[in-house]
């Protein structure tokens, strides 16, 4: 069921926040004003980098059942380097996506890559990053959160110039 969503989703990907009031509303659909925040500045950063962006969040959704600090932080580690990672791309795009499924908040951040496919193996660990020395402290952070949330899931994938970021809550 959450492919049949995240296909639908994919499909609207037309949509443009810096052109349509449909993805802007969506926002508005966030429960969390810090969620809110930290989602608006980094969709707005990326659009001033002239990165392609989709974001789906069709009904209210409150928070996840974790932290408020901790989302921020993962939400804000994932949409850096989704930012980061979307401008070195050829067609720099950007899609979030927020929504309730069953019992489960489900989180989808995908974006376009320079590569074909990123080793996804070790990009948890201190000090790996794709993007060179002295970097991989982010992902590493995440990681750590996360093992404090037993419910929590991450799944992160690679393929055809897109690199996907799937939390389920």
């Amino acid at each position: 069921m959450a492919e049949g969503i995240y296909e639908t989703f994919i499909a609207d990907s037309d949509k443009k926040f810096y052109d349509s009031k449909y993805d802007i509303a969506n926002l508005s659909h966030l429960e969390n004003t810090a969620l809110k925040s930290i989602i608006s500045a980094k969709l707005m950063e990326a659009q001033q980098l002239g990165i392609d962006l989709t974001v789906e969040i069709a009904e209210p959704i409150s928070q996840p059942d974790m932290d408020l600090l901790d989302v921020v932080t993962i939400l804000s580690i994932f949409l850096d380097n989704t930012i980061e990672a979307a401008q070195e791309a050829e067609n720099p795009s950007l899609a979030l996506a927020y929504f309730q499924e069953n019992h489960q908040k489900i989180l989808l951040i995908e974006n376009s890559t320079q590569a074909e496919k990123v080793n996804t193996k070790a990009i948890f660990n201190y000090g790996k990053s794709s993007k060179g020395d002295n970097r991989g402290i982010g992902l590493a952070n995440v990681k750590e959160i996360l093992d404090c949330y037993p419910g929590v899931s991450l799944m992160t994938t690679s393929q055809n110039y897109n690199f996907r970021q799937e939390i389920r809550f």
